[in-house]
């Protein structure tokens, strides 16, 4: 990789040098670096509060509306997404089953994980409900912190 030596102006922005081969290549502006480094220290702290999603399936649209719905005013989720219907093929008792079922998949922390699997359990029709927990590697720094705040506990 080149750098220039001196630093230059373009569209009126400071440049420290440019990429790959020098001149013709894409400038490298201060201001870029800045925001690049501003977005890895959003991201660092989205870590120390980790978010995740949480699907369940329900048998039921309406019961699967009333569980999202009462996640997100009870804050446990920060929004609920209903899908469906979806067709599921199981084993369940020893027989193969088939049924129609709506997927909710809830946005939180994965620090109340507990709290909305307990949720889930109290309120949900099934024996054994599906429910699991994928944490979120990475997303806009933006839509994460507004998990964050709109599952806090106050």
């Amino acid at each position: 990789m080149h750098w220039c030596a001196q630093n230059y102006s373009v569209d009126d922005s400071k440049v420290i040098g440019f990429l790959g081969g020098g001149y013709g290549e894409p400038a490298v502006r201060v201001s870029d670096l800045e925001e690049a480094a501003a977005r890895r220290r959003r991201v660092g702290r989205m870590q120390d509060q980790e978010t995740c999603q949480v699907q369940v399936t329900v048998g039921d649209h309406e019961a699967a509306l009333t569980l999202a719905r009462s996640a997100v005013e009870a804050r446990l989720a920060a929004c609920a997404q209903v899908s469906g219907p979806i067709r599921s093929v199981y084993r369940w008792q020893g027989e193969l089953e088939e049924a129609d079922e709506w997927a909710v998949v809830f946005k939180t922390r994965l620090s109340r994980y507990h709290e909305i699997e307990a949720f889930i359990n109290e309120h949900h029709s099934y024996e054994v409900p599906e429910i699991v927990c994928t944490p979120i590697g990475m997303g806009n720094p933006a839509y994460l912190a507004w998990i964050i705040d709109s599952t806090s506990a106050d």
